[in-house]
């Protein structure tokens, strides 16, 4: 009987410790989660930042140059855009790739 007992105890505590690694990964990816949205979220601002700025800029070209932005960007060929549109991108995509090795590297 005592050695059931002994058995029992012996599988509780391997499980305990198992649930105890798999809540420790948990926590840990739910940290890195929060950063990520953390991140986002600033990315966010400072894009709306950038927005309202170029809308500022815009206003007092219009008001002291008579000069209307729209146009001015008009000028920008596709292929300008293009190449900012990739390295924005390349950017992001490095980011990104630094969080999912960082996450994975978590996970283990």
């Amino acid at each position: 009987m005592e050695r059931g007992l002994n058995e029992a105890e012996k599988d509780y505590y391997a499980a305990r410790g198992e649930i105890d690694q798999v809540e420790k990964n948990l926590r840990n990816i739910q940290h890195q989660r929060e950063g990520i949205d953390s991140m986002l979220m600033q990315l966010q601002n400072e894009l709306n930042e950038s927005k309202l700025e170029l809308n500022s800029v815009k206003e007092r070209l219009s008001v002291e140059f008579n000069v209307v932005m729209d146009e001015v960007l008009g000028r920008i060929t596709e292929e300008e855009v293009a190449e900012l549109a990739e390295a924005n991108e390349e950017k992001l995509r490095t980011t990104l790739a630094g969080f999912a090795k960082s996450l994975t590297t978590w996970a283990n």
